[in-house]
């Protein structure tokens, strides 16, 4: 497979200052690291949430730059000295076409050898107006310095089994084996969307198995936009649609395995998004304690509000899990959660929205668990992105490091409007 153009693995220079910090709580800061330069080929609109080395880099990938225009993998490594410059290293421009993906999209995945998986919603199979997707694999130079090497693991076909156009973050299991969504397939709804395993080779270089675990559409299943999903101890997959179900406002769904290998996964719609809990599920899920999963609506009662809600296991005897909003977004306080929500290490979600706040480019908030039983969520730290100097349309969850500063990006702002990338310290 094609390593990029020569540019590829190109170092950019930090294009803002550090200057702007800004206090967002009692001892906590926030500041942009990085805004993408002007200079398309090192990429523009980081789209998909950034994922740490052992040794503090970040990386992503961006939907628009490159070459071709059309998105590159990036990683950005922190300065020598405290205080000084990240720097920023294209390490591949795609490119398209059947051999390489265009518009990456989702989260990266990164394995024990420091290997990175992720999902591009276009190239591959060309009879899709873009190409129909691909999961792509890239790995690390032997030596330093040297090119990374990508290899296309899969590519998805348009021939009515298979999905097309994946989108939303992949997951990996103990046996190196690929979870993921695809959002259209051809049989049924064009939205239906589908849950995809990807099941490396017993022989090193042969292909890459794809099974399709779920087609979604069916009357009262979820269909449209799938956002990714996670998985259990137990090998469930757990997720999100965007639509169907039985108020047309989305699904939180669990796959369990089949009991004998090759076997139907079966499907079970835990919640039904409607009328009290929120609307249109864009993001994931997270665990939460006790069985509990988290995750945030784009809309609310109020439209265009959204909110963070928590799905309760059923207990005592009962069949039902339990959808409530423990926070209503609107206005001032941010519009539209679009990333997934993360917990941070004292226990506090961490959710961005693409809207509302001061300026109306969107907000990061965190959020506090109640200190007793019936006590409702509250906000912790909160900020506004200006759309300028800040960056602005935060739609992905943000990543946690061990030491428990955040890291995010947002998909437009900067001085070039290309995007940034940023730092939150508790």
């Amino acid at each position: 497979m094609p390593n990029g153009p020569l540019i590829a693995n190109t170092v950019i220079a930090a294009a803002i200052s550090l200057a702007f910090v800004a206090s967002i709580s009692f001892g906590a800061t926030f500041q942009t690291l990085y805004t993408f330069p002007a200079d398309a080929l090192s990429g523009s609109y980081p789209n998909g949430p950034l994922i740490m080395d052992a040794a503090g880099s970040l990386y992503g990938t961006t939907q628009g730059g490159g070459s071709s225009y059309v998105g590159v993998l990036f990683k950005l490594t922190p300065p020598a000295t405290p205080g000084h410059s990240w720097t920023e290293t294209v390490l591949h421009q795609f490119e398209g076409g059947a051999s390489d993906g265009k518009y990456p999209y989702g989260n990266l995945v990164m394995d024990d050898l420091g290997n990175l998986y992720g999902t591009a919603t276009g190239g591959g199979v060309s009879v899709c107006f873009n190409g129909c997707g691909v999961v792509f694999k890239f790995s690390p130079p032997s030596t330093p310095g040297g090119q990374w090497t990508e290899t296309i693991l899969y590519a998805f076909q348009y021939n009515g089994i298979d999905g097309y156009s994946p989108e939303g973050n992949l997951a990996r299991d103990s046996l190196g084996r690929l979870y993921g969504t695809t959002a259209r397939t051809l049989e049924g709804n064009q939205r239906g969307g589908t849950v995809f395993q990807l099941t490396p080779p017993s022989t090193p270089g042969a292909m890459w198995t794809e099974t399709v675990l779920h087609e979604f559409g069916a009357t009262g299943d979820g269909f449209a936009d799938v956002s990714g999903v996670i998985l259990d101890s137990n090998g469930y997959v757990y997720g999100t649609t965007a639509g169907g179900g039985e108020f047309g406002y989305g699904t939180a769904f669990e796959l369990v395995p089949p009991s004998n290998p090759g076997g139907a996964w079966n499907e079970t719609i835990l919640y039904d998004f409607g009328p009290t809990s929120g609307q249109i599920p864009y993001t994931g899920l997270v665990f939460g304690s006790n069985g509990a999963l988290f995750g945030a609506t784009y809309n609310s009662i109020v439209r265009n509000n959204g909110t963070v809600f928590k799905l309760t296991p059923p207990a005592g005897g009962a069949q039902t899990w339990i959808g409530t909003a423990i926070h209503v977004y609107g206005g001032p306080n941010g519009s539209g959660p679009f990333g997934t929500p993360v917990f941070d290490q004292s226990g506090d979600l961490l959710v961005t929205t693409v809207a509302g706040g001061t300026y109306d480019q969107g907000t990061f908030s965190s959020l506090a668990p109640p200190v007793s039983a019936g006590q409702p969520w509250t906000i912790k730290a909160f900020f506004s992105f200006n759309g300028a100097a800040t960056g602005g349309w935060p739609n992905e969850a943000v990543t946690v490091a061990p030491d428990g500063t955040v890291y995010g990006t947002t998909l437009q702002g900067g001085h070039n409007n290309n995007g940034t990338i940023f730092q939150y310290t508790p």
